[in-house]
């Protein structure tokens, strides 16, 4: 349960305080932001690509999996 409650912590802090990174004009935000972009786009792509070309009936465990084998 710890585990899952340090998890949700971190998903809500990121909701919270990423979009900051976003609109401030500082070097190391705007740095930031395009490697979280540079990461982010590209995967996340990959992870839709994967999922919607799986069988409709299996395409929700296909992007769940596809999520959970490349987060770790």
């Amino acid at each position: 349960m710890c585990v899952f409650q340090l998890g949700m912590f971190s998903f809500w802090a990121t909701v919270a305080f990423a979009p900051r990174l976003f609109v401030n004009c500082e070097e190391l935000s705007q740095k930031t932001s395009k490697a979280i972009l540079k990461f982010f786009v590209p995967y996340f792509m990959f992870v839709y690509v994967v999922g919607l070309t799986a069988p409709a009936s299996m395409r929700f465990v296909t992007i769940i999996l596809s999520y959970l084998a490349t987060c770790s």
